[in-house]
């Protein structure tokens, strides 16, 4: 009987003394501000103090963002644009940085007119080339056609939902061909026109 209680007593002074110390390693996280925990992760490895003081806390999603935590915390992805992450390795994506898809390699697409570069990162798309868009009228197109190659002293035009070939000093439209066989409707079928 004298045994029994003594073995109890035992564990009970254990339990209150390692209890105390929140682990085998000294470090009480219970009690922690993020100050002294950021202070301690420097330390210590967050890993071994046998719980995430952050989960515990209520530090993951409190809109700051905590590096020393065990787990990363969405906080420090939070992005609005691109330039919010970090330049040349991340790009935003639905409100979080994530890496380039490309993953920092370069592109080996031949681009005339170069790449699209993304806070630094080059995804492997090919750039538009610069367009004077002065005799646009607003609208975008929507017409089932490709852009026409416009000839010298033209220039392409965002006209009525389609595009059109320009004078660019009178933003007049530009007949590309003899039309006067025409039946005054617009060409809906979805292929290139033939050489003629």
């Amino acid at each position: 009987m004298k045994s029994k209680k003594l073995s109890l007593v035992m564990a009970l002074v254990l339990g209150v003394v390692f209890g105390a110390c929140g682990g085998d390693d000294g470090i009480n996280t219970t009690t922690m501000t993020k100050a002294e925990a950021e202070v301690q992760a420097q330390t210590f490895d967050t890993a071994d103090w046998g719980y995430d003081v952050c989960e515990q806390n209520g530090w993951y999603n409190d809109e700051v963002c905590d590096t020393f935590c065990p787990l990363p915390d969405p906080d420090c992805s939070v992005c609005v644009e691109d330039a919010d992450c970090e330049h040349g390795r991340e790009w935003c994506e639905e409100g979080e940085c994530v890496p380039c898809s490309n993953a920092g390699r370069h592109c080996t697409l031949y681009c005339e007119h170069g790449f699209v570069s993304r806070n630094g990162c080059t995804p492997c798309v090919c750039a538009e080339p610069a367009r004077d868009d002065r005799c646009d009228d607003g609208t975008t197109p929507v017409c089932a056609m490709m852009p026409p190659d416009c000839p010298d002293g033209t220039i392409l035009a965002y006209v009525s939902h389609c595009y059109e070939c320009v004078d660019p000093e009178t933003c007049q439209v530009v007949p590309l061909r003899d039309d006067r066989c025409d039946d005054g409707t617009d060409p809906m079928c979805a292929m290139m026109p033939p050489d003629c």
